[in-house]
């Protein structure tokens, strides 16, 4: 950031990323305008390097605009939005001194963080004494140190960590991170108990599209042409849990953000976002990118694969979660489904989609073939699918199969031994080079998938889908 040093900031957000500037930065600016929240965010960036890509965000002191569009709780939004909450963004591994300012502030009160899966990991640092920290985790000891120091761990100094990084329990293993590295500096034992006590660390699970600057100009605006200007989908989901302390100091309902909640157990909040929204994903790539289909929209504008999307969540997936609310949800992943605004490529969701089906379909497979007589035709057919799709052909077709070589490789070569196919599939099924681990068994899984892959080899996909829809 050039020119005077920054305003004392409440909220320091660690990564300028359009998704913390569409979604976080947003939310505070909703409840800025709508409860008097006085949040005022300065984004440091996550990594050491150079600080060029702060200029775009710095040029009008942190001021932005996003653009929303798509539909939320049935209602068609499209619009633009000034946000201003954001004061600016410094490289706090180039300006150590600012950061260590902003830790004394008697203004800070909260940190965001989306530094990516690979940013919450240990490495071992040198003392901040020493040499100034190079990871994000080491940043934000060193500087939870200094205030500690400063305030002489006075407990009302504590600050509370929000973690948005799509890791389970993000905000804990940040916290077992900085305990290990204050453990490292031999920092005293008083200060690893002023961040149990007086300082909280929120597991968070978020949940918006942010594509960042969009193809087309909107057709008014309130900041100059070339000032920053993101694009996301309307709806949005911040899950956080937290103690009631917490609770009290952000006034969500009083700012009617119902997208914003706040849980004692995160975790069948992340069960259901991950059967649901992530389950449909993985389940519907390999149908569709057969069909040569390329996008989620197209498939929902496509009758019969916006039909299996929706009677796989209804009839297969909803019925193995408990709580309230999952069709509500359902409903809006399939609302979300639907946004034409949002280019979301089947060939970017086939990434490295074996781990993903067996992390987001199998335990749905084996909650839903436990409760009734048959096994889940639809679920089936997406394994099927999944199968059929890395062999990398499908009748003419090139299929964009990136996932990791020697499982590929192990899968293919199972496919072309001259085996009877349901002994490759059961080969396939039963190989932890290619999943990771084995699978545990199905019963009569190994016979359905012969008969459907036979069947979509001999009548065609559509055809297929058809019939186990039709079954479903």
């Amino acid at each position: 950031m050039t020119g005077s040093a920054p305003a004392p900031a409440t909220v320091l957000q660690f990564g300028t990323g359009v998704f913390l500037l569409g979604f976080v930065d947003w939310i505070i600016q909703q409840l800025n305008e709508r409860a008097e929240f006085d949040g005022r965010v300065l984004a440091l960036k996550a990594r050491p390097g150079s600080s060029a890509s702060l200029a775009p965000l710095n040029q009008y002191s942190g001021r932005f605009e996003i653009w929303l569009r798509g539909y939320r709780n049935g209602e068609l939004i499209d619009e633009v939005q000034p946000v201003n909450c954001v004061q600016g963004a410094v490289n706090p591994f180039a300006d150590y001194a600012v950061a260590l300012e902003q830790a004394a502030s008697d203004e800070w009160r909260w940190v965001v963080s989306n530094t990516t899966e690979a940013g919450i990991r240990y490495t071992a640092q040198q003392a901040p004494q020493d040499a100034v920290p190079t990871t994000f985790p080491a940043l934000l000891t060193a500087m939870l140190h200094h205030r500690f120091v400063h305030y002489r761990g006075a407990g009302e100094r504590g600050v509370t960590v929000l973690c948005c990084e799509l890791i389970e329990d993000n905000a804990s293993t940040l916290r077992d991170i900085v305990l290990r590295h204050a453990g490292d500096w031999n920092l005293p034992a008083d200060f690893s108990d002023w961040l149990q006590a007086s300082c909280a660390f929120c597991n968070t699970l978020v949940d918006r599209i942010v594509t960042g600057e969009p193809a087309s100009a909107p057709p008014a605006r309130t900041l100059p042409s070339d000032a920053p200007l993101i694009e996301a989908e309307a709806f949005y989901s911040w899950v956080i849990q937290a103690p009631p302390a917490v609770w009290a100091r952000l006034p969500v309902e009083r700012a009617g953000l119902d997208g914003v909640q706040f849980v004692d157990d995160l975790k069948p909040w992340r069960e259901r976002k991950v059967r649901i929204l992530n389950g449909a994903h993985t389940a519907g790539f390999a149908l569709s990118l057969m069909l040569g289909v390329p996008t989620v929209f197209d498939s929902m504008s496509n009758p019969l694969l916006r039909r299996y999307l929706e009677r796989l969540i209804y009839d297969e997936v909803c019925p193995t979660l408990a709580g309230e609310d999952i069709e509500v949800y359902a409903a809006a992943i399939l609302e979300r489904f639907d946004n034409p605004h949002v280019e979301h490529r089947w060939e970017n969701i086939a990434l490295n989609a074996l781990s993903k089906w067996r992390a987001r379909l199998l335990p749905t497979l084996l909650d839903a073939a436990a409760g009734r007589d048959s096994l889940p035709p639809l679920l089936v057919l997406s394994l099927a699918a999944l199968l059929c799709f890395y062999r990398g052909q499908w009748q003419g077709r090139t299929l964009p199969v990136r996932d990791d070589e020697a499982a590929v490789a192990e899968l293919r070569r199972l496919w072309q031994s001259g085996a009877e196919p349901s002994l490759a599939i059961a080969a396939i099924l039963d190989s932890d080079v290619i999943w990771g681990e084995k699978l545990p068994p199905v019963s009569g899984l190994v016979d359905a998938l012969s008969d459907v892959i036979s069947r979509m080899e001999c009548d065609g996909v559509e055809s297929v889908l058809e019939a186990c829809l039709a079954k479903s």
